[in-house]
């Protein structure tokens, strides 16, 4: 189902800014340039017309980002591993998502924290199965348990087999990314249908500022060739890695993002592309990178301007927090985001649940945010203004006799438009569980009683070849 998109009118960078943006996007690529350290990618924009100002240093006409802005598509389809369309992205609404795993999980049994175990996968993915306003996974491969490139594969396995929903995977190396490719393609009947209804994406990060990595090159080539939906995102700290104004991350990062896509395009034209920043300030008292400041979601709506303007789908974030614990700061922080992305409509949404700066996973934190999207969603649809809804006769009839409008028809038509939640507390009675208590009783629920129908045994075994 799509979910409800943006009316209400919301913006950050008027359209001259956005065009300066460009154009200095622009002259950071022309007159600087990247520094790409994979020789085939090099050799890729080469082919495309760029110069090679030394031996990693390629600097990239506007011409080339202008030919690769034509070919990029405009809207990318997303299915279920069954087949199913899943997610269209096209501007029109927003895909929420949560991480699958992190270095550390708040345990909803006992409050405290431990280390993230694989079995932790599968009740994360059973949550994002379940919840209606989660849809996609993102499986990250972090576990700290696990080597990096079997903690990929685990991580993907886990997911695929504990949720039918889409997969936005990471990859820690090319091998793994091509194993996992390699598993989607056999699963799907080859490279065509795959490539026809793809049920994953991938994520992939250049390295902020300005350096393409060998492993993210080969990683870009890879979904290029098999036509697989790439996120290319940077993931800058502002006063760090990038300078510290907004307006300069922006700069920085659009052009960290366009000269991935010119690679991209260059291998295969036409090659669906996710536009993806999150410029995130440092708090300098700290000198830590931050995930539940204001400013970062600022920019982060600011860049799905960006986006929109160049026409391509983007990548945000939302329901995170700094907080270490599922406390007053953490529902703070989760809803500024949530209501900023329901604002600023990026066509996805990830690392809901994440908290203490991405270390940590709460799964209640997911729940919960799975309300607060629901309660964001009316106030970005704007109000219907009709001759029905502004009820003249109807206001002439029963406001001067009846006086109350509780027992008319338009009444019972029309109160189910109001938003009515799960677990937040309306009633007037004077002892109820708190938001907390209802929230680890709906996530022992979902546990205890969501069914996911495994994968046929086959494929089971051809997971387990993937991950040993």
């Amino acid at each position: 189902m799509r979910p409800m998109g943006q009316k209400t009118a919301f913006r950050i960078l008027c359209e001259d800014e956005i065009k300066l943006i460009h154009e200095k996007t622009l002259t950071i690529l022309e007159e600087i340039g990247v520094r790409v350290m994979h020789e085939e990618g090099r050799k890729v924009l080469e082919g495309g017309g760029a110069k090679r100002a030394s031996d990693s240093l390629i600097r990239i006409p506007s011409k080339m980002v202008e030919g690769a802005l034509k070919t990029a598509p405009n809207s990318i389809e997303i299915y279920t591993r069954e087949g199913n369309l899943s997610m269209v992205l096209d501007g029109k609404g927003t895909y929420y998502g949560a991480p699958s795993d992190s270095f550390f999980i708040l345990d909803y049994e006992t409050d405290g924290k431990r280390p993230f175990l694989i079995g932790d996968v599968e009740t994360v993915a059973k949550v994002i199965d379940f919840l209606p306003n989660m849809h996609f996974i993102h499986s990250a491969g972090l576990l700290p348990k696990e080597k990096p490139e079997r903690a990929t594969r685990l991580a993907f396995s886990e997911c695929f087999k504990n949720t039918k929903k889409p997969i936005c995977f990471l990859a820690n190396d090319p091998d793994s990314c091509r194993a996992i490719i390699d598993f989607c393609t056999r699963f799907s009947g080859g490279k065509e249908s795959f490539g026809a209804k793809p049920f994953v994406y991938h994520y992939s990060e250049p390295i902020s500022p300005l350096l393409h990595s060998e492993e993210g090159i080969e990683k870009v080539l890879l979904c290029a060739d098999f036509h697989v939906p790439l996120v290319y995102m940077p993931y800058c700290l502002m006063g760090g890695t990038s300078p510290v104004t907004i307006a300069g991350a922006l700069a920085q990062c659009n052009a960290e993002v366009l000269s991935g896509l010119v690679i991209q395009q260059l291998r295969n034209p036409g090659s669906p592309f996710i536009y993806g920043t999150m410029p995130a300030p440092i708090d300098m008292r700290t000198t830590t990178g931050l995930y539940g400041a204001p400013e970062l979601h600022l920019a982060i709506a600011a860049s799905r301007e960006i986006a929109r303007h160049y026409g391509l789908p983007f990548f945000g974030t939302a329901g995170t927090s700094d907080s270490k614990h599922l406390d007053y700061q953490s529902v703070m922080e989760a809803v500024m985001s949530c209501l900023l992305t329901g604002l600023s409509g990026p066509d996805l949404a990830h690392d809901v649940g994440f908290i203490d700066h991405s270390n940590i996973i709460s799964p209640e934190l997911i729940v919960l945010t799975n309300e607060i999207i629901s309660m964001v969603q009316p106030l970005t649809q704007g109000i219907a203004v009709t001759e029905e809804t502004l009820a003249i006769d109807l206001i002439r009839k029963v406001g001067l006799e009846k006086r109350s409008f509780i027992e008319d028809d338009h009444t019972y038509s029309h109160f189910r438009e109001f938003w009515y939640p799960e677990l937040l507390d309306r009633s007037m009675e004077d002892e109820t569980p708190q938001l907390s208590q209802k929230v680890k009783e709906k996530l022992k629920i979902i546990l205890r009683d969501h069914q996911v129908d495994p994968p046929a045994r086959e494929v089971l075994e051809d997971l387990e070849r993937l991950v040993w």
